[in-house]
């Protein structure tokens, strides 16, 4: 369900920032994308179900996911988005505007991922959170199942 709602949200969300994303280019909404908010909010829950089923306390766990998933956001965010493939380097011009620019931009060059790749950076991100959401659901599953014995 909480997909669901995430990927009606994310639909809904771009649509109605097209005129910003025409302006800035797509990757200034990249984390509201229909793949990757869907399975952010899916990632956040598996943390907060880990952390629930760790701590067995509630407060505890609430403020752990709250570290958790913002530890993790900033981890996906700054450590590997820049790197899910090589950057391009290109002298600034107006196509660059709307890229992805990795790094402080020299005076006639510029290290950036082109407008191009966004889809596949969507689904490069939504896939590895889905993995980590994933893992995590098998890593509660273990955990609740040897505590229990």
């Amino acid at each position: 369900m909480i997909s669901v709602l995430a990927t009606v949200f994310a639909v809904v969300h771009m649509r109605w920032f097209a005129p910003l994303a025409a302006e800035g280019g797509w990757f200034t909404t990249f984390t509201q994308g229909v793949p990757v908010f869907p399975a952010n909010c899916l990632c956040g829950f598996a943390i907060g179900v880990a952390f629930g089923a760790v701590l067995r306390r509630t407060v505890p766990a609430m403020a752990a996911t709250l570290v958790g998933s913002v530890v993790w956001s900033l981890v996906v965010w700054i450590g590997l988005r820049p790197h899910y493939l090589s950057p391009v380097i290109s002298r600034p011009t107006e196509a660059v505007r709307d890229s992805f620019i990795v790094g402080h931009p020299g005076i006639d060059l510029v290290s950036c991922h082109p407008a191009e790749r966004f889809w596949l950076f969507q689904g490069i991100e939504a896939g590895l959170l889905v993995a980590t959401a994933l893992a995590l659901f098998a890593f509660t599953g273990w955990w609740l199942r040897r505590i229990s014995v």
